[in-house]
This record gives structure tokens, C-alpha cells and sequence, in this order.
């Protein structure tokens, strides 16, 4: 599930976490309020891909192979383009908390 991957590339395109604390990502989440704010956000391949990962529903959220498509148009956003890898790991093991961590296991490498 991209969700994750969406916030942290909203910090990277934004240049702050979308939520200030979980209390707030959690309300929004339960209460259909879910708002991203892409007016910050230049890159506009960058806008719409975080319109369709940061979704309440999985079902309305992009695909690995959505992403894998749109990844190399969004290198030209600095920050984005100095985490391709750990991004192009993270969505190649499809979403999963081992590869966001670093490892099959968990663990930092």
C-alpha cells in the first residue's frame, strides 16, 4: 500500500510532513476529511501523483506500476530525485514496511 510512500513524498515535493501530529492524520482519516494541499507543490506530475497515493481508501490509490511509470517524470524535483532509489526500492517490494526499512527483516543495513 503506497499511503506511506505518498506523505513521504509530499514532505519531499512540499518541503514539510502533511501532518503536524497523528492525532491529525488519524481524524482526518476516520472523518472523510482527508485534504493533501498540493498548492505548495510545483511539479505538477508531482501534485497528481500525490492526489492518487495519499487517498482514504486503497482502492483509489495508485499502483506499483503507476508509480514505476511516473517516477522517472518526478526526478526532476530535487528531493525527489536525490531519494529515487530508496523510492524505486520502496515501490519494486510493493509498498512493504521491510523494504522502507531496509531490509526482508526489518533492519538498517
Amino acid at each position: 500500500d503506497f499511503f506511506l510512500l505518498g506523505l513521504l513524498m509530499f514532505e519531499l515535493f512540499v518541503g514539510r510532513p502533511l501532518f503536524k501530529h497523528y492525532r491529525d492524520a488519524q481524524r482526518q482519516v476516520q472523518e472523510d476529511e482527508l485534504t493533501i494541499g498540493t498548492g505548495r507543490c510545483e511539479h505538477q506530475v508531482g501534485k497528481y501523483v500525490l492526489e492518487n497515493t495519499v487517498c482514504k481508501h486503497p482502492r483509489d490509490r495508485f499502483s506499483a506500476k503507476d508509480l514505476l511509470i511516473l517516477l522517472p517524470q518526478m526526478s526532476s524535483a530535487p528531493l525527489v530525485r536525490a531519494n529515487t532509489a530508496a523510492i524505486l526500492d520502496y515501490v519494486n517490494a510493493g509498498g512493504s514496511d521491510a523494504a522502507f526499512l531496509g531490509g526482508e527483516d526489518g533492519a538498517k543495513s
